[in-house]
């Protein structure tokens, strides 16, 4: 950090080191936070919303057809969709440094206090470890649901807000899929499958029918690459590691054999190598599994390979319970058409009594967007294969995304119109609330005051509505407590006249 000095120049123009930013009066930059693979990030302030968030500068960006078409996809994906487990994009935009020598592309993200999951150093219960990954499947089951595979999900593309939430990240080789039902899984299972590019995630999180076939996988390897973050969590969990290491570490980048290439029986190749590393863990594939590879030689060369067993199970007895890593091993299952989907990991045994989130599960069903993603993402496609054919592709795609960045800035003064509005209309019924409030309450406590007074001159205080009814009680306990003095009296009065009864003469003389 202290290599990394950021100076302000003037409000909204920045130097970090030797690089220029210029993020206008709305952000005020606070430090740098980290490099990633095609720019810098720094942690902001947002004036207009006093929250934090870290923006990304893409320096020049149409210097490489590849980055722009990165960047094109991420910023389409992430602003359509809308999950509290994905990051959220805030803003984007673009400014010319200098004398319109490139043009800089910033990206506006909600910001993540911890980081990711790789630069963790904290501790990890195991209750930690089932949020974690539930909220991970929550977020890819969501992504499937919208026909969108991830292609790169790793500890490394997963952050961490200060309340332990995951935000999944880094959507630059995703890719949008039709939904199909594979032959070879059962009618209720449906798994999104299509043809694309053989080189996608990264190297440790990446699912053995990506290494061994032409293009040619489903959404299954996402299910791969988030079971190599649990596995990493729970050896976090277990013997709490401050460095975690892949499950699948091997050195060098394997190759993927094109037509032609020879497979080699000793295993000396980067393939092999690679392959090998996968089998030690989780075992060699039986016949069944090894006849639904695609390509013949494939298959030919996973018969030759000498059969043994993984020690994946074995590692984790005794340490893990019984649920984590029954889940873990149908994650790395080698057949993706019998490696668990996220539904299916949703509704293992492994979150039975887990407390979740009650407003998560919502998010799990397919939603119903203004723009699908899959069918941006196909125009997107055929953009970029125009920019290929065209003279001046740069300027094609330059176009889609200046029509990005105007659709983003119409739907954020939309949002925040609304929620001026709302807010303001809200403010105005909480003040009328309280005003009545306080009227009814002066109004009550004046009534109060004129019925209550005193009754028998004893401080009693009562109700004028309770007054009749308090007067008859103490007129009956006056009676009920005068009433045995009364008849004594009476009776001697009685008993008087009884003896002073006149004579029969008396009688006569009257």
């Amino acid at each position: 950090m202290s290599n990394h000095l950021l100076e302000c120049v003037s409000p909204g123009h920045y130097r970090l080191n030797q690089s220029t930013w210029l993020v206008g009066p709305r952000y005020e930059l606070q430090g740098f936070v980290g490099s990633g693979s095609y720019g810098e990030v720094c942690r902001a302030v947002d004036l207009y919303t006093d929250q934090i968030v870290a923006i990304k500068r893409i320096p020049n960006i149409m210097e490489s057809p590849v980055l722009v078409k990165r960047v094109l996809r991420e910023v389409c994906i992430m602003r359509r969709l809308r999950h509290p487990y994905i990051i959220t994009l805030t803003d984007i935009f673009c400014n010319s440094p200098t004398n319109n020598s490139g043009v800089d592309l910033y990206i506006v993200t909600e910001f993540a206090e911890r980081g990711d999951l790789c630069d963790y150093k904290g501790p990890l219960s195991p209750d930690d470890v089932r949020s974690l990954m539930w909220q991970l499947l929550v977020a890819v089951n969501y992504m499937h649901s919208c026909w969108v595979w991830h292609r790169d999900i790793k500890s490394g593309n997963t952050l961490l807000t200060k309340n332990m939430q995951i935000k999944l990240c880094d959507f630059g080789l995703a890719r949008s899929a039709e939904e199909t039902i594979l032959d070879d899984i059962t009618p209720k299972k449906k798994t999104l499958s299509r043809q694309y590019t053989k080189t996608v995630v990264t190297l440790c999180y990446r699912a053995p029918e990506v290494i061994m076939s032409q293009g040619e996988y489903n959404s299954a390897i996402d299910i791969w690459s988030v079971g190599c973050i649990f596995w990493e969590l729970l050896m976090k969990s277990i013997y709490n590691y401050q460095q975690w290491i892949p499950l699948f570490y091997v050195r060098g980048e394997p190759v993927t054999p094109e037509d032609g290439q020879n497979y080699v029986k000793d295993g000396l190749s980067a393939l092999a190598d690679r392959l090998n590393v996968i089998f030690d863990v989780i075992g060699t594939p039986c016949w069944n599994d090894v006849q639904s590879v695609p390509g013949q030689k494939w298959r030919d060369y996973l018969k030759r390979l000498p059969g043994r067993a993984g020690n994946l199970r074995n590692d984790l007895v005794g340490h893990a319970d019984n649920e984590a890593i029954d889940l873990l091993c149908r994650m790395l299952e080698f057949n993706p058409s019998r490696r668990c989907s996220s539904e299916e990991a949703l509704n293992h045994a492994y979150f039975k009594n887990m407390r979740r989130s009650p407003d998560a599960r919502q998010f799990m069903s397919e939603v119903s967007m203004p723009e699908h993603t899959t069918l941006v993402l196909e125009e997107l496609e055929r953009r970029f294969e125009q920019s290929s054919n065209s003279t001046e592709g740069g300027r094609v795609l330059m176009g889609f995304l200046t029509n990005e960045i105007l659709y983003h800035r119409m739907e954020d003064y939309i949002r925040r119109s609304f929620l001026g509005s709302f807010q303001l209309v809200r403010h105005k019924i909480m003040k009328q609330k309280a005003s009545n409030v306080r009227d009814h309450t002066g109004v009550e406590q004046e009534k109060n005051a004129n019925k209550l007074r005193p009754v028998s001159g004893k401080g009693m205080q009562i109700t004028n509505t309770e007054a009749e009814p308090a007067k008859k009680r103490v007129r009956i306990a006056n009676v009920k407590r005068d009433f045995p003095l009364k008849s004594a009296a009476l009776l001697a009065k009685k008993k008087g006249a009884r003896k002073s009864k006149p004579t029969d003469a008396a009688r006569c003389k009257r």
